[in-house]
C-alpha cells in the first residue's frame, strides 16, 4: 500500500511539471513566428485552443510513429481534420521537428511552403503541439503548426 501511494504521488508531482515543458516549447515556438510575422509587418497569430488539441494530438501520433506526415493514422488529411477542430475558411499546417523550439521555427523559415504558410496575411489563429520524441536515435521535439482564417 505504502509503495503505490509513493508512486501515486510521484505521478501527481511530475505531471505538472511534463506538461509545463511542453507548454514552454508551444510558447517558444509561437514566439518565434511571431517575431518572423513583425519582423515582415504581419500581425501576430492568436492561440485557439481547438487548433492546439489537434495540433497537439497530430505531434503526438508523429512522435510515436517516428516520422513527419500531414496526414493522420487514418489518411485524414491536415485540413479536414483542422476544419473538424474548428470552423475556418483557410487551413493550413506546419510540421517539423529538431533539437530545440528556435531550431523548429528556423526549419520552417528555410523551407518555401512552411514559410508561405507561416507568413501568410490570411492566417490569423493557430495551435501549436510540441511533443519530445526521438528520430533515429536522437532526441528530438515533433511539432505541429494548425492555422486558420
Amino acid at each position: 500500500m505504502r509503495r503505490i501511494l509513493v508512486m501515486l504521488v510521484l505521478v501527481v508531482l511530475l505531471a505538472p511539471q511534463a506538461a509545463s515543458a511542453a507548454s514552454t516549447a508551444e510558447r517558444a515556438v509561437l514566439r518565434s513566428i511571431n517575431a518572423e510575422r513583425a519582423s515582415h509587418g504581419l500581425r501576430p497569430l492568436r492561440l485557439a485552443a481547438p487548433l492546439r488539441r489537434v495540433a497537439g494530438r497530430h505531434s503526438r501520433f508523429m512522435a510515436r510513429v517516428r516520422r513527419l506526415q500531414h496526414e493522420s493514422a487514418d489518411g485524414t488529411p491536415a485540413t479536414t481534420r483542422i476544419r473538424r477542430a474548428m470552423r475556418v475558411r483557410r487551413a493550413g499546417e506546419t510540421i517539423a521537428f529538431a533539437m530545440d523550439a528556435d531550431s523548429i521555427v528556423q526549419e520552417w523559415m528555410q523551407s518555401a511552403s512552411h514559410r508561405e504558410i507561416l507568413l501568410s496575411k490570411q492566417f490569423r489563429l493557430v495551435g501549436i503541439g510540441v511533443v519530445a520524441g526521438t528520430y533515429d536515435g536522437y532526441d528530438v521535439l515533433y511539432a505541429t503548426a494548425d492555422l486558420g482564417a
